[in-house]
């Protein structure tokens, strides 16, 4: 996610992981294949979003790892973009951990 418009240079970024969603993982180097339609996820993600301006909540960050969880919204739409590529069968909800409760009103 580019976080925001830059005329120097190339703009700041932020790895976002869609919160309580488990979605297929595309391998990493050649040790490791693409878990079943994570192209595909992939491919629906970048033809949902390039090109186009996008909103973005930081719900939680991981202390031990730094990994920043959230939600991604496409312009102006109240639907978040995790639902949309749960709705198109390419990842699946993930429940909160055992003794976790709702951060926020989103994961009610």
């Amino acid at each position: 996610i580019i976080k925001k418009v830059s005329s120097a240079g190339k703009p700041p970024e932020l790895a976002l992981t869609f919160s309580l969603v488990n979605a297929p993982r595309l391998g990493r180097g050649k040790k490791m294949d693409d878990t079943p339609y994570a192209w595909e996820a992939r491919e629906f993600l970048r033809q949902g979003c390039i090109g186009k301006n996008i909103r973005f909540t930081v719900e939680f960050k991981d202390p031990n790892s730094g990994k920043c969880y959230g939600f991604v919204y496409l312009g102006k739409e109240t639907v978040r973009l995790a639902v949309r590529v749960i709705q198109a069968g390419l990842a699946k909800v993930r429940a909160p951990k055992d003794g976790m409760k709702p951060r926020n009103k989103e994961h009610g």
